[in-house]
């Protein structure tokens, strides 16, 4: 009786394993692996280093991916899944590599349609005037929105607000909160407290960017540092919103829909268009580790008004 029951269980192991494999658009088959949040695939977490998470008949699964920063077809789009020890995935003449910040003029060129970092001179912290400066990376928004970023997991619960003043730049406004999120952890986040850089991007219905602003990783506001670290992710505060850094960040872990970020930008470095803006409008928030975040809002929006002063309010699909 034991040897009948033990052969049992290993039928349905055989079994098991058999159903767990998808066939993959290629022919080859894949391992089926939860790799999104719970409900909808969002495919986007948990797959190993050098592969993708992709939906495929509604399931996500994790696929080899030859180019570990960049995306399996197209052209470099250089926001994928660097390691901690080279985190900023960077167009190097026309091929995505991880680097760890030091790129040269010469070689880092800007890729249509991806987040690809713009070289600048800077001094370094930890070196005297006198020597040589190094070379540190802003990061840019791509032209259009990017895919794979996490959204939240109920309708309706991340909310966008953007004023407009045509006659003074300095009450101009933007408030995104992103709430009942995709499931996030406090390391997802990074090191912005040091190195990892935060890009709040916001495209209209032509798919346009529209806006943007940066937190540098690691940066100082008025003498000290912007970015704080807290328990369960972090926060950036940042009276002077200079140069076209946001006025307040916060980042909290969580699991599946209770993750949150929280922007607010105020002043002329929001500089916004001219309202009404064309739906569906689409903001995301990319940070240099490759992680991204994000909310759609479909028309019609709650408030689409061209002022003065102009003023957009909507909840997210």
């Amino acid at each position: 009786m034991r040897n009948e029951s033990r052969g049992y269980e290993v039928l349905c192991a055989v079994i098991g394993v058999a159903l767990l494999l998808v066939a993959g658009s290629d022919g080859k088959a894949w391992a089926q692996i939860p790799c999104g949040a719970a409900g909808a695939p969002q495919c986007d977490g948990a797959c190993s280093t050098g592969q993708n998470c992709q939906e495929q008949t509604g399931v996500c699964v994790c696929k080899p991916d030859n180019n570990v920063c960049g995306i399996e077809a197209g052209p470099p789009q250089c926001y994928g899944v660097c390691p901690p020890a080279n985190p900023i995935c960077a167009d190097i003449a026309g091929v995505c590599q991880c680097v760890s910040g030091a790129i040269p003029t010469s070689t880092a060129t800007s890729t249509p349609g991806g987040v690809t970092p713009t070289p600048t001179t800077t001094p370094s912290p930890a070196t005297s005037p006198s020597t040589s400066p190094s070379t540190s990376t802003t990061p840019t928004c791509a032209d259009s929105p990017i895919a794979a970023c996490r959204t939240p997991t109920v309708g309706g619960k991340a909310s966008l607000q953007i004023k407009k003043h045509q006659s003074d730049d300095s009450k101009d406004m933007l408030i995104w909160k992103w709430s009942n999120g995709s499931a996030t952890s406090k390391a997802d986040f990074g090191s912005p407290t040091t190195a990892t850089n935060y890009l709040l991007c916001v495209y209209d219905g032509g798919s346009n960017e529209i806006l943007d602003s940066v937190a540098i990783g690691g940066d100082s506001c008025g003498g000290v540092p912007c970015w704080q670290d807290q328990k369960k992710g972090f926060q950036y505060k940042n009276k002077d919103k200079s140069p076209s850094g946001p006025q307040q960040i916060k980042l909290k872990e969580g699991d599946a829909g209770k993750a949150q970020i929280q922007v607010k930008a105020k002043g002329s470095q929001v500089d916004p268009p001219l309202l009404p803006l064309v739906q569906p409008v689409t903001v995301q928030l990319v940070n240099s580790n490759g992680l991204c975040w994000q909310a759609v809002y479909s028309a019609p929006a709650t408030k689409n008004e061209p002022g003065p002063p102009g003023l957009f309010k909507d909840k997210a699909d």
